[in-house]
């Protein structure tokens, strides 16, 4: 009896932490919802040179081909920085060695007649002087001369220029944006995305004037660094550029290479820019040629959703199209996705950037210290320890972390609080074998305990540093793997492997020298392989099923969030099919639906715990996976209920006798009957 007061004392102590940790978590919750809230408009940007060999391929005009996308509604495209080797594929420019014009001119086919040609330079046919002039800025006065004039179609200009410099070497280096490649989105009344591939190795002033001229040509809506990596030095000229015109920073999704703030990259310049803020960008090179359009506008409509991703970089969609019809096809794709998303409440048009959140240290240091209270007294339960003094000490030590080194208590405590948070309810779920409850509690307390615990993660994280992935969440695995494990320990201390409670080491030793069935090897071997795959495939969708797949995207079409799949059909009907197990004294079922439903609570704790994901995305996904759950644990409780009384007499045996006999956990299966 004492034992039960302890614990129901300790458990009302984490009930009182968490909740005023909850009313800590208020304050930078509203601050993150109303960013959230406010970030709506969609950047839909085509890939210039993919769209410009689109064209090309489909009879159209680069131009015309602009226009049908503008009027389709979108409103940028990525344009990427200009290299001899871009001109040359655009067919804009002729660049050829001085080796390949001398083998040419030995064969009767002199392509500079009357040039004195030198063997390890460059040679430029239909060049302009802007073209000149930037060779020379990237390369050198020195190394650029005119040698000649001469044209090709299409060319820019009529001009023949020699770089002292290698084809190799020559080919790629970055000229900049020149005007000529930007005023064909200017002239279909598209913005510019401008993006670096090796911004690295170029100075901020040089990027300065590269975007100031671009400026003056087309509205630019980011500087975008594909690469991940931001420019070194003095930023000063690059971000009073950007302020100037309005320029954000566009950064790839996922955590990037930062680099060293003092020295610069795009941690630096993040920081350096201050008011112009930063954009998430979504790159649909992986999907959109490989995918059938509806698919597409679905992979989009959920990255601008639930990922907080406002710049989205599209290209043709070729698949299952014959490439005389990709340009109609690609222009009517991208027309429906717009007119889903407007739909949605996400119009198209220069991206809203993310800035600042709050980052008062007051309720962070709340939130901190309720979630130590709640970890101190969980293992005050574990111990049976009422002592009060470890909890005070663990929320002073927390909250003075929290004060002063905020960033590192962010990274602890998010974690702290998805193993926390998860180990409550399964603790006092499994501790509850002996008595009776109604189907839907378990669920009910699982699923009260995980929004509490996400919705505090949510709050701990309302960083944009996270927002943007700056910072992300560790632990994703451990904080799948370590609830399972609390399940046994649970039932270890409850119920007892042989039936009775037992310390944990002692359970599982006796449990292991005891002679084992092979089928009940076979039944850990089975647990085991689930449990690798359940851990495994957390964040790796190449480890789902076609047919999951397909359910998958059924559920994204007919609801208006998709539920996972760990709570929806495993964890919450497992929650639901315990209270059948703990009637008919089924411990092993019971151990086994306990062990499922461990997946509800450390799936709905990380729906959170993806911090790039809206803060109402993630409470929705969890109530429509705790709502989804139930409805399938109650349709299908006749069926298991049916299944555990077809168990029960298959072995049909005294649960003593069972384990004397040698049969292990297949006796606890069989049940828990008085002898007669």
């Amino acid at each position: 009896m004492r034992k039960d007061r302890v614990g129901a004392r300790v458990r009302r102590v984490a009930i009182l932490a968490a909740v005023i940790g909850l009313i800590a978590a208020a304050w930078p919750l509203t601050a993150r919802l109303r960013v959230e809230a406010r970030s709506r408009t969609v950047d839909l940007a085509v890939d210039g040179p993919a769209m410009a060999g689109l064209a090309s391929l489909s009879g159209l005009t680069y131009p015309q081909l602009l226009g049908q996308l503008r009027g389709a509604g979108l409103t940028a495209a990525i344009v990427p920085e200009t290299t001899l080797a871009s001109l040359v594929d655009a067919g804009q420019d002729a660049a050829v060695g001085g080796d390949e014009v001398l083998a040419r001119r030995a064969l009767g086919r002199d392509p500079l007649p009357g040039v004195a040609v030198q063997p390890t330079s460059t040679y430029v046919i239909g060049a302009d002087a802007a073209l000149a002039s930037h060779l020379a800025a990237a390369l050198g006065p020195g190394l650029v001369r005119q040698v000649g004039t001469a044209s090709v179609r299409g060319g820019l200009g009529d001009l023949v220029l020699a770089i002292g410099v290698p084809a190799s070497n020559s080919f790629t280096v970055p000229l900049g944006f020149l005007p000529q490649t930007l005023q064909p989105y200017a002239a279909a009344g598209m913005h510019a995305v401008l993006s670096l591939k090796d911004a690295a190795r170029l100075s901020p002033a040089t990027l300065a004037s590269w975007l100031r001229q671009a400026a003056a040509v087309v509205p630019v809506d980011g500087l975008y660094f594909s690469d991940a990596r931001g420019p070194s030095g003095d930023l000063a000229p690059l971000v009073a550029a950007m302020h100037a015109d309005g320029v954000p920073l566009v950064v790839q999704e996922g955590p990037v290479q930062l680099g060293n703030v003092d020295q610069g990259g795009l941690a630096g310049l993040d920081q350096a820019l201050g008011a112009a803020d930063t954009i998430r960008l979504f790159d649909m090179l992986p999907y959109a040629p490989h995918r059938p359009p509806d698919q597409v506008i679905q992979t989009v409509e959920r990255a601008v959703r639930e990922r907080n991703l406002r710049v989205i970089a599209l290209y043709p969609v070729t698949n299952g199209v014959s490439p005389t019809a990709q340009a109609s096809a690609t222009v009517t794709t991208y027309r429906q996705m717009v007119d889903i998303l407007r739909a949605g409440g996400y119009p198209s048009g220069k991206a809203t950037p993310m800035p600042q959140l709050p980052g008062d240290p007051v309720p962070l240091a709340v939130m901190c210290a309720a979630i130590a209270v709640v970890t101190v007294a969980f293992g005050s339960e574990v111990l049976h320890d009422p002592g009060a003094e470890p909890w005070i000490a663990a929320a002073v030590f927390s909250a003075m972390l929290a004060l002063g080194e905020p960033s590192r208590a962010r990274t602890v405590f998010s974690l702290l609080a998805s193993l926390a948070y998860a180990a409550w309810p399964l603790w006092t779920i499994v501790g509850a074998w002996r008595r009776r409850t109604s189907l839907v509690w378990p669920a009910l307390e699982a699923a009260g305990w995980a929004i509490a615990g996400g919705l505090t993660i949510a709050a701990v994280t309302a960083t944009r540093n996270y927002l943007l992935e700056w910072s992300v969440f560790h632990g994703v695995k451990v904080a799948y793997a370590v609830p399972p494990l609390i399940v046994l320990a649970a039932f270890v201390l409850h119920v007892g492997l042989d039936g009775a409670p037992q310390g944990l080491w002692q359970g599982i030793r006796t449990w292991g020298l005891r002679p084992q069935r092979a089928y009940e090897l076979a039944a850990l071997g089975l647990v085991a392989v689930a449990g690798f795959i359940y851990i495994a495939r957390s964040g790796n969708s190449s480890l789902v099923t076609s047919v999951e797949l397909a359910f998958r995207q059924a559920l994204q079409a007919g609801l208006p969030v998709r539920p996972r799949i760990k709570e929806l059909l495993v964890g919450y009907p497992c929650l639901v099919w315990l209270g059948l197990a703990r009637r008919r004294r089924l411990s092993g079922w019971f151990l086994l639906f306990a062990l499922g439903g461990s997946a509800a609570v450390a799936s709905a704790i990380n729906s959170f715990a993806t911090v790039n994901t809206p803060v109402a995305v993630s409470f929705m996904r969890c109530v429509l996976g705790l709502a989804g759950g139930l409805i399938v644990g109650f349709v299908l409780a006749p069926v298991v209920d049916w299944v555990l009384a077809a168990w029960a007499r298959l072995f049909d045996m005294p649960l003593t006798e069972a384990y004397d006999s040698g049969r292990g956990i297949g006796g606890s299966l069989a049940g828990e009957r008085p002898q007669s």
